[in-house]
């Protein structure tokens, strides 16, 4: 048995068993997995649990939905850790229990802004591009500088320091996707999340190009509708399938 604090310094995959209240329940939201050949869905619900010491957002598995009611307390057995981008959370398992107990009192207040952790969305990809990389001062980490092939020289400390070059390769790129609603989204992508998404949509011959030069490589994007599961604090996407969904 643990605390909700606790829960903070558990490692990631980790079974744990903990009293909570149910402070806030979610809308169903729509999770796409590959399985073997075919394309599934499965509904999960977002979330916040609370006890004296913390809260946290906890993810419900549709087979789990019956299980809990807003504003009910529960001894919770056997939730699985989840560290995703840095964000820790709490979800069922199929061997997750839920028994009945008495009212917690005093749990820790939250705001809903504040433990929202995951959105979807539909659409289609528009744009692709790199992420500037803001070069810095390595002393005082001011923006406020002067550079070269090979120098560095900071205006606000007075320094001037050796311009170290970074990693040509791109381990994650800018996505715009705008939905049906003509809304647009401005994401951050794994490289390796689009070339999976090339692969998946019959373009494998495109995945090892330079995803921005190569004008076929968007073109191919922009022709396919994309479901996407995204951080809406970060706008990282977690992740990033066809929307060609088999409900079989």
């Amino acid at each position: 048995m643990t605390t909700i604090k606790n829960i903070q310094s558990v490692s990631d995959e980790e079974y744990i068993s903990f009293n909570c209240k149910i402070l806030d329940i979610g809308s169903d939201e729509v999770v796409v997995f590959n399985n073997a050949q075919k394309r599934v869905q499965k509904l999960k619900t977002s979330t916040v649990v609370a006890d004296k010491t913390d809260f946290i957002n906890m993810n419900i598995w549709e087979n789990n939905f019956d299980s809990i009611k807003k504003d009910q307390c529960y001894l919770i057995k056997l939730a699985k850790v989840k560290i995703f981008n840095d964000e820790l959370s709490i979800t069922t398992t199929t061997h997750t229990k839920f028994e009945p107990i008495e009212d917690i009192t005093d749990v820790m207040a939250y705001d809903s802004i504040q433990i929202l952790q995951e959105s979807a969305i539909a659409g289609v990809i528009t744009s692709i591009g790199l992420i500037e990389h803001r070069s810095i001062c390595p002393k005082c980490y001011s923006t406020d500088i002067e550079c070269n092939d090979k120098t560095i020289k900071c205006i606000a400390c007075k320094s001037r320091s050796l311009y170290v070059k970074q990693s040509v390769e791109q381990k994650e790129m800018k996505l715009n996707v705008i939905d049906a609603n003509q809304k647009r989204f401005e994401f951050i992508v794994k490289t390796s999340q689009i070339q999976a998404l090339l692969e998946e949509s019959n373009h494998q011959e495109l995945c090892h190009n330079d995803l921005v030069e190569n004008e076929d490589v968007l073109l191919a994007l922009s022709s396919i509708n994309v479901f996407v599961n995204f951080n809406p604090k970060t706008m990282h996407i977690n992740t990033i399938v066809l929307n060609n969904i088999d409900n079989k």
